[in-house]
């Protein structure tokens, strides 16, 4: 019995209700306004990403392979979808998502979620920076009551234009008053984080700061944006069914954008599993069944016509300190989210856009923050990839920029497997030389290899580091063998010093025969020795 299940067992049906129910309300506090801001940064109606929410919760979450994860809009995603309906327009973002929830589906069913291990860390980390960065400068403007423009470099270049509206009420527009309540809506969600009691402290901050913008906003009859919300809340749901929406179906960007969309929205649900599974002993995710219920989830989304759904971590974390671990404060917080927009939609269209915008763009910061310290520990190669993969989302796009560090993690691979530098060191001794190798020392080395080893004198004793290989196959092994042989004839010796292959072929300096290569066939062969080279 796991750690978990044992404290389950010690709950009574009361105590265990409680703690869903009171989970469920947090998640409905949280993921209501952000699934608003979702939408509106992606440049859609706000009611959109309502239905989106609740289509994650009832739908996704009692099917998620992960009992933690909780799916909704993400901000994320709504920098890809925005892309996606400036190249293809909003009528045909959901023939997208159902090709993008098709293609999870079947990753799923044919238990192929495993691949998604196989992409380099780096990429991974430079997509969700480079995502982290979009989300701030996207909806920076949009926290001005401005305009995003199409490229993440466009909204970098324009930062100083957007700060001088925000500072200076020129030409009689409300940019400066919008700027205003978005920086005091950061304010109260740090100062509420920071200094709140214990006992309130489980309110999200983000909704302290919301209501406080939305009453300030109403009290003091500010000309902001607000949201809009219709009347009739199922209006937001028309699916297109016209021949020519089918029709999009021959479209190759439309594929590519789908296989973009479904690669994002899988990463980043995988990517939150994992993460639920390292803080939470006794959890484990069925990755294959995650991604048969976030297909189904985002082919219900783009029957629908709305915005595709991710695992959220966000979401996840905070009911998971609410105590919950089962699905059913994910269904509870949907039920919640319908009754809410259903019942009282009046009430949501109070809220500021600017205030709304304003939580994402600390979102995105806090992403961006996050990876950071992910990253901190990584080589300067693995580091190259994140920065030329975040660079390049901000230069192009999403979709590309994550094609380029690919790219660019496998050339970085590919230089690994066929790269060896081969060194020749002379000692203060002319009878002592030392050969140093890095790298992988394939066949394809050989000739290298060879001129060095041709180089050396006959009655030479070489040593030969290999403490800085990472590989060496039969070929390099047979060469030095028979240069050894050859080598000891003349008056020589040869002498390897494997570093860390002494694991692979001998146990605490012994050559275990069986482990090497049938070309080394005797002890004699190689003469692994422990000497210290005072001489060099």
């Amino acid at each position: 019995m796991t750690v978990n299940a044992h404290r389950e067992s010690e709950q009574t049906p009361q105590s265990f209700w409680m703690t869903e129910i009171g989970a469920a309300l947090v998640l409905f506090l949280i993921a209501l306004p952000l699934n608003l801001g979702v939408a509106i940064a992606s440049g859609v109606p706000a009611a959109v990403g309502l239905v989106s929410g609740i289509i994650g919760s009832l739908l996704v979450g009692p099917l998620s392979g992960s009992p933690l994860q909780v799916t909704g809009p993400d901000a994320g995603l709504g920098v890809l979808v925005l892309e996606m309906i400036h190249q293809h327009g909003f009528q045909n973002l959901g023939l997208i998502v159902l090709l993008a929830g098709i293609f999870q589906l079947i990753t799923g069913l044919t238990k192929s979620a495993y691949w998604f291990k196989a992409i380099s860390p780096a990429v991974v980390n430079g997509m969700l920076a480079g995502m982290g960065l979009l989300i701030i400068l996207t909806q920076f403007h949009i926290m001005l009551d401005d305009v995003p423009k199409k490229t993440g470099l466009e909204n970098l270049l324009l930062i100083p234009e957007a700060i001088l509206k925000g500072l200076i009420p020129a030409d009689g527009s409300s940019h400066h008053t919008a700027a205003a309540v978005g920086t005091a809506a950061i304010l109260i969600a740090l100062l509420w984080e920071s200094y709140a009691p214990k006992k309130i402290k489980v309110v999200p901050a983000a909704l302290v700061a919301i209501v406080t913008a939305s009453a300030i906003t109403v009290l003091a009859d500010l000309p902001i944006q607000q949201v809009e919300l219709p009347a009739n809340f199922f209006s937001c749901i028309q699916p297109n069914t016209s021949p020519s929406y089918f029709g999009q179906i021959g479209n190759l960007d439309i594929w590519i954008s789908a296989v973009m969309l479904a690669f994002v929205a899988s990463a980043q649900s995988l990517i939150t599993c994992a993460g639920m599974e390292t803080t939470q002993k006794g959890i484990k995710t069925n990755y294959d069944r995650e991604l048969v219920a976030q297909g189904l989830g985002n082919m219900v989304c783009g029957a629908l016509g709305v915005l595709p759904i991710a695992g959220v971590l966000l979401r996840s974390m905070a009911k998971v300190q609410a105590g919950s671990r089962t699905r059913i404060a994910n269904v509870l917080h949907g039920l919640l989210m319908l009754v809410a927009v259903v019942s009282f939609p009046s009430l949501l269209n109070h809220m500021p856009t600017s205030a709304l915008a304003a939580m994402l763009v600390l979102t995105g910061c806090r992403m961006v923050s996050g990876i950071q310290k992910t990253t901190r520990s990584y080589e300067r190669t693995e580091l190259a990839i994140v920065g030329i993969t975040v660079v390049s989302i901000i230069c192009t796009n999403l979709f590309t920029g994550v094609l380029i560090g690919f790219g660019v993690a496998v050339a970085k691979e590919l230089y690994t497997i066929a790269h060896l530098d081969v060194r020749l060191e002379p000692t203060n001794s002319d009878k002592i030389a030392v050969l140093h190798l890095s790298g992988a020392a394939t066949f394809m080395q050989l000739p290298k290899v060879t001129r060095v080893l041709e180089s050396v004198a006959p009655d030479t004793e070489l040593h030969v580091r290999l403490d800085k290989v990472n590989y060496i196959d039969h070929g390099c092994l047979e060469l030095l063998r028979q240069w050894g042989d050859h080598q000891r004839e003349l008056g020589g010796e040869l002498v390897i010093d494997w570093g860390p292959l002494e694991t692979m072929f001998g146990q605490r300096g012994q050559t275990s025969l069986s482990r090497l290569p049938q070309a080394v066939n005797s002890m004699s062969d190689f003469d692994i020795s422990n000497r210290k080279l005072d001489a060099v």
